[in-house]
């Protein structure tokens, strides 16, 4: 609420603030909500540095939304040392929570060369966990990729 000033005044400390506290009495998500507003710069300063600190703590929690934007950081490299082997790490983290988001990272990270990691049967396993959700975007995402693939009929 103070983020957006919904019923309240916009308070960008006091949201921040109100998210700690709620990952210090053991909701996880809070640190993804900072992590979050901090990667973004909304309501706070842009900060890819801080943003990677609470997410690793999100993460370490268990949280797949941390556990994913972590993930794609160290992809990335964007506030953090670029790592792909904690990136494939965290994001498979978050994947087997069944985060669609994290899946969809995965099988492009595998579908292709571009990570050095290639390896059709792990591109075929996350991309056909999200197939359901995501049939039309999954198929324009192997073509883009030249990957044909197909899924089992469960």
């Amino acid at each position: 609420m103070h983020e957006n000033g919904i019923g309240v005044p916009k308070d960008a400390q006091k949201a921040i603030d109100l998210y700690l506290k709620a990952a210090e009495l053991g909701e996880r998500e809070g640190y993804t909500a900072v992590g979050a507003l901090y990667y973004m710069g909304q309501i706070v300063p842009k900060d890819a540095k801080k943003a990677a600190q609470y997410l690793l703590m999100g993460a370490e929690l268990g949280s797949p939304y941390s556990q994913q934007g972590i993930g794609s950081q160290y992809l990335s490299g964007d506030g953090v040392e670029k790592d792909i082997d904690k990136a494939i790490a965290y994001l498979t983290q978050s994947a087997d929570q069944g985060y669609a988001f994290a899946q969809e990272q995965l099988m492009s990270v595998y579908a292709t060369d571009h990570y050095g990691r290639k390896d059709l049967d792990k591109a075929r396993k996350y991309g056909c966990a999200i197939r359901d959700n995501r049939s039309v975007h999954l198929k324009a995402l192997f073509d883009f990729h030249g990957v044909h693939i197909a899924c089992d009929e469960q």
